[in-house]
């Protein structure tokens, strides 16, 4: 079991559904435990108790990263007809230096007719410290 002391906030926003306010002033943290059959665990704490508790299935990538269970593609009526679609998967994995890193990726497109026009995407990553 690793435990990381993160901007948990932001990292349970990318592995949850359920929305907790958090103070950036409590002290917070998640501990992540890799379970057998592909299923890594992430447990959010506030001091010494739990106030989340996450269990998500992954695959390991070819780049060493693990790619969530929690990804999820939707469509809006006939895509690049008239419509679009809304994307989004989250991965893990170590640093070099046992430090925990997060990527999550998201992208919002559509189009008319064939023409394309504005959308949305960001790929973000962040890199979590180990507590000793």
């Amino acid at each position: 079991m690793l435990q990381y002391q993160p901007k948990t906030e932001r990292f349970h926003r990318y592995v949850s559904k359920k929305k907790i306010d958090f103070k950036s002033s409590e002290n917070l943290s998640v501990e992540v435990k890799v379970l057998g059959n592909n299923q890594i665990n992430f447990r959010f704490k506030k001091d010494s108790l739990t106030i989340d508790t996450v269990t998500l299935s992954g695959r390991l990538q070819s780049r060493g990263l693990l790619l969530l269970g929690n990804k999820y593609v939707k469509f809006n009526g006939v895509p690049y007809i008239f419509g679009g679609s809304e994307s989004a998967k989250t991965r893990i994995g170590l640093a070099t230096d046992d430090g925990l890193i997060l990527n999550h990726a998201y992208d919002r497109s559509g189009a008319f007719l064939l023409f394309i026009w504005g959308g949305r995407g960001y790929d973000i990553a962040y890199h979590f410290k180990r507590i000793k």
